[in-house]
């Protein structure tokens, strides 16, 4: 079994991974902190990390190029579907493209991918997965974030973190794009199906594909695919 490291607190478990990568660590290695000082999300945005909250990075190596395309949204509906079947009378955790976690409007959670390259080849992947399970969300981001504790009783970060960390490595062992079930696992949680999207491009969202794009539909009917970006939403779905 690969490792699983269990640590009281790091500067980032991002950061702990590939320190570990470098010394030689294997495909599945999991490191999970109670507390992190220096989290980080997407963008290198700050991600407030403290007790009793979920945060673990998983080490994936020999990845390939369209597996890796898709690797934010498949390990989403992994963990989802890992905090659903957990959980009892949890709500369904809904999914926004492409690495967010979300209830009722505010973000619960989130994934983040970093490679280490040798050429055009990933040495190796990083997998973040940060839950707010019981931990205190900031005033400052009480609006647009919220704890799993807010809706229902949960598990201690302990009791959850094996299960988040297998369903992560399961994602990872899966090959080509995504498949019929997970594109069907992901239109049931799609928190962007039917909103206005203001960027990258304007139009109205209507999925994603297999190779993990964005479907947009613009107002002059062009289907437009985006494959990147920083999505900004505007209100309920039309």
């Amino acid at each position: 079994m690969p490792d699983l490291v269990l640590l009281d607190e790091v500067d980032s478990t991002m950061d702990e991974v590939h320190r570990r990568a470098e010394w030689g660590g294997g495909h599945g290695l999991a490191v999970v902190a109670a507390r992190q000082v220096s989290g980080r999300g997407r963008l290198g945005r700050r991600w407030a990390a403290g007790d009793g909250g979920l945060w673990c990075s998983v080490l994936a190596r020999d990845m390939g190029s369209t597996e890796l395309g898709v690797l934010s949204l498949r390990v989403g509906i992994a963990v989802a579907l890992s905090l659903e079947s957990a959980i009892p009378r949890l709500p369904r955790v809904m999914l926004k493209w492409p690495n967010d976690l979300r209830l009722a409007e505010r973000k619960v959670g989130g994934v983040l991918i970093e490679a280490r390259w040798q050429g055009t080849r990933a040495d190796w992947v990083v997998i973040g997965v940060g839950v707010n399970l019981r931990n205190r969300v900031p005033d400052e981001f009480a609006t647009e974030a919220a704890s799993l504790a807010e809706v229902t009783t949960v598990p201690t970060p302990e009791a959850m973190a094996p299960l988040v960390v297998d369903a992560i490595r399961g994602a990872t062992t899966r090959v080509g794009s995504l498949d019929s079930d997970e594109l069907e696992a992901w239109s049931l949680r799609d928190d962007l199906f039917g909103r206005r999207i203001m960027m990258p491009v304007t139009g109205i969202a209507e999925g994603i594909t297999a190779d993990g794009s964005l479907r947009v539909r613009q107002r002059d009917g062009l289907l437009v695919m985006v494959r990147t970006g920083e999505v900004a939403a505007d209100g309920a779905p039309t």
